[in-house]
């Protein structure tokens, strides 16, 4: 039988060994963190794919079942590094910055701890405030290096697949024909051994985002055959991506907070239901996998059911690193420190609502309120940024979104909809 990061909460009911503040004496100056984002997987994706290496991270962690992101990687990306809703792309890659490109003024979270910190893999977040293209903004918005970096996805800025992309090192580039998850994997286990003392990464693997294909042998199970289908290359790249996840987390102490997410739902092209899959607010375009481990974890093996968005990753991790973040109104913070779940310490309720969205800046525009029993999805048809047509879900009794009950429950919908108004960027 197959288990996987969504059904192993469920088959550990025995004891696990428990992680004691004893054992971790670490000042939060001298602790290490690793945020490794899953592109384009979704939380059903992982459903049936073998994932031995997340399974045992989830054995040793804690499992969100309610975990929420945007439906576009962009603008998941954006809130997870800078902390606040976001319901816009930050910017074309290869280009210079645009006014939707992040600022100085906006703090990417590793200004702001006193780890070195390191970025692997995709960026996709606009060009570099200070002038000139992506090459060198993540090394502008605080980064100490820039590996096996691509501005955008392998088929951008004259990349055509995962062997033969746009390669970034701190600024330069180069035409690369490794795989790129291997090159990755690389430079994140020799850096990780390399860089003495605590160190944040962030890890963007391309991993399993289109084009899809069939991976290498060498990151698949023994006798793996990859079907023809786009969506048995889908899942066949998932099963590498885990492999990848393990070479990295071999090379990582316990003591280490280690944070996987995903940064959108399920690619359309590999969707069993394409017209409510990424780039839509339905929940197989939002809902995510996230699992956090190491640190001080309590009671590993356990799910969560709390709500929680990709912004809580900011704050977790500037709360585990000790940093702290100067007061900008009009970058104000929204996301919430999971340590507290992760330790079983206070009382914590995270959100009522989280914002989910996309593009509401051009046409097709998409946004949502996102609570445990409900969903309010608001359309703009023709990118005026205005709301053109409104949708509301029952998501306890009807959990496919299959009915619209907005005018069975008006003072519910007239709730989320001030929220939104109150809370949209």
């Amino acid at each position: 039988m197959r288990t996987n990061m969504i059904l192993l909460p469920l088959l550990l009911s025995c004891a696990q060994v428990r992680h004691t503040g004893e054992r971790f004496s670490l000042t939060p100056e001298q602790r290490s963190a690793i945020v490794i984002v899953l592109d384009d997987v979704g939380y059903d994706d992982l459903a049936s794919v073998a994932t031995p290496n997340l399974d045992a991270l989830a054995a040793r962690g804690v499992t969100f079942s309610n975990a929420y992101a945007n439906p576009t990687c962009s603008v998941t990306r954006r809130s997870l590094l800078f902390g606040h809703w976001q319901l816009q792309d930050s910017g074309p890659p290869c280009a210079p910055a645009t006014p939707h490109s992040p600022t100085l003024d906006d703090w990417c979270l590793p200004r702001l701890v006193p780890q070195a910190s390191i970025l692997a893999g995709k960026y996709h977040l606009g060009g570099d405030p200070l002038g000139g293209t992506d090459l060198t903004a993540p090394l502008t918005h605080g980064f100490l290096h820039w590996i096996a970096g691509s501005q955008a996805n392998l088929n951008d800025c004259g990349g055509s697949n995962y062997w033969n992309w746009k390669r970034v090192e701190d600024g330069v580039v180069s035409t690369s024909h490794a795989y790129e998850p291997d090159a990755l994997s690389a430079r994140v286990r020799f850096w990780w051994s390399a860089l003495g003392g605590s160190k944040l990464f962030v890890v963007a693997p391309a991993l399993a985002h289109g084009p899809m294909h069939a991976p290498p042998a060498n990151l698949l199970p023994p006798g793996y055959v990859v079907g023809p289908s786009q969506r048995q290359k889908y899942e066949a790249m998932i099963v590498a991506l885990d492999t990848i996840i393990g070479e990295i987390l071999a090379e990582v102490d316990e003591e280490t907070l280690v944070i996987v997410i995903g940064d959108n739902g399920t690619p359309i092209n590999v969707s069993p239901d394409p017209d409510r899959s990424k780039t839509t607010t339905f929940e197989r375009g939002i809902h995510v996998p996230l699992i956090i481990a190491g640190g001080t974890v309590a009671s590993p093996g356990r799910a969560s059911s709390e709500l929680v968005h990709a912004v809580d990753v900011y704050e977790t991790v500037l709360n585990w690193c000790g940093g702290s973040h100067p007061a900008n109104p009009a970058f104000p913070l929204v996301g919430a420190s999971l340590l507290p779940t992760l330790e079983e310490t206070t009382p914590h309720a995270y959100h009522e609502y989280v914002l989910c969205g996309n593009a509401w800046n051009n046409p097709d525009g998409d946004r949502c309120a996102r609570s445990l029993g409900w969903k309010l999805r608001q359309l703009d048809d023709d990118g005026d940024e205005a709301v053109d047509r409104e949708e509301l879900y029952d998501m306890v009794n009807d959990p496919f979104e299959l009915l619209n009950v907005l005018a069975v429950y008006p003072a519910q919908a007239q709730a989320m909809r001030n929220w939104i108004e109150q809370e949209s960027p």
